[in-house]
């Protein structure tokens, strides 16, 4: 599932769980802003989050009413909530995404279970989306070159007809080597294992088994028991939040990785080079990566990741 296919779950489980035995006709203005201020308490959401969950409705109904599910002016008197404007409203702002220096890190990597802490590493080397981290199977890599490239089947870019590719270097493939003994349709990269590893490190026989050794038990424990899920955005960053109380370290989110990985291709190859490896970020950059700036991305690549 891509990171918008999550974030329509849990926009769905909001409305169908104060409004799922209503008649969707009768879902108007005055319902919907009574759903946004359960967003802002007892959720906690942010405005910009709240203002999205917001579109995310309203673009269900435009698909209702063009299907004739429900009547046109259902949908227009929606239109009519304004959104939520900073400052002007009980919702908190949530600051600009910044870097996060290398010793925060290193700090929480510390306490960070074993499998997080090498989706952190795998994401600060490649400048993947946290979605992209979570995503990741063994069938998904190209691994021909010295360059592997990983193909996203779906990402957030893709209605607008953009390839998205994530250049795999030297330092990247030496972190996910261990994950790719196994099924190539199974995460790489699953929150049941690190439940199971964290139980085995706790006994004395546990705690001195070889990371490659324990990781393999593990997938084989969790396979027999049917599919493996997969980690969310979510659950990726509330494993990094837990290990930062730990490290005793202010919390930072998975998305300053990618940030701190853009910051530093730009400064090291410029502003072109941080666009073809960490992905077009504007909609209305639709081409496919060409060949030139595919040499561009595996060259960064080769030398950061």
């Amino acid at each position: 599932m891509t990171r918008e296919g999550e974030q329509v779950s849990e926009i769905l489980k909001l409305l169908l769980r104060h409004h799922g035995e209503e008649d969707a006709a009768a879902f108007g203005p005055v319902k919907l802003k009574d759903l946004r201020e359960l967003m802002i308490d007892p959720k906690g959401w942010s405005r910009k989050h709240i203002n999205e969950h917001v579109n995310r409705i309203r673009r269900m109904f435009a698909w209702a009413c063009e299907n004739e599910l429900v009547p046109p002016l259902v949908h227009h008197a929606l239109q009519s909530v304004a959104g939520l404007k900073k400052g002007r409203s009980r919702a908190r702002d949530n600051g600009r995404v910044t870097v996060i220096d290398d010793a925060s890190v290193a700090a929480t990597l510390k306490h960070a279970p074993e499998i997080v802490a090498d989706m952190v590493r795998f994401q600060r080397l490649t400048g993947a989306r946290p979605g992209e981290v979570c995503g990741l199977r063994p069938s998904d890599l190209e691994r021909t070159g010295d360059v592997w490239v990983y193909q996203l089947g779906s990402h957030k870019m893709e209605h607008y007809g953009a390839e998205r590719l994530v250049m795999v270097g030297p330092k990247a493939q030496k972190v996910l080597a261990p994950y790719l003994l196994r099924d190539p349709l199974w995460p790489c990269f699953a929150p049941a294992e690190t439940s199971w590893m964290t139980r085995r490190r706790r006994g004395e026989e546990g705690s001195n088994e070889p990371f490659e050794s324990i990781l393999r038990r593990a997938h084989q424990v969790v396979t027999k028991r049917g599919p493996i899920r997969f980690y969310d955005a979510n659950s990726y960053r509330i494993a990094i939040h837990r290990a930062c109380v730990k490290a005793g370290v202010e919390k930072w989110s998975p998305n300053r990785l990618r940030h701190t990985a853009a910051t530093e291709v730009r400064k090291q190859f410029g502003l072109e080079a941080a666009q073809v490896v960490c992905g077009h970020q504007s909609a209305e950059v639709t081409q496919i990566y060409a060949e030139r700036d595919l040499a561009l991305a595996m060259k960064v690549a080769r030398t950061v990741g």
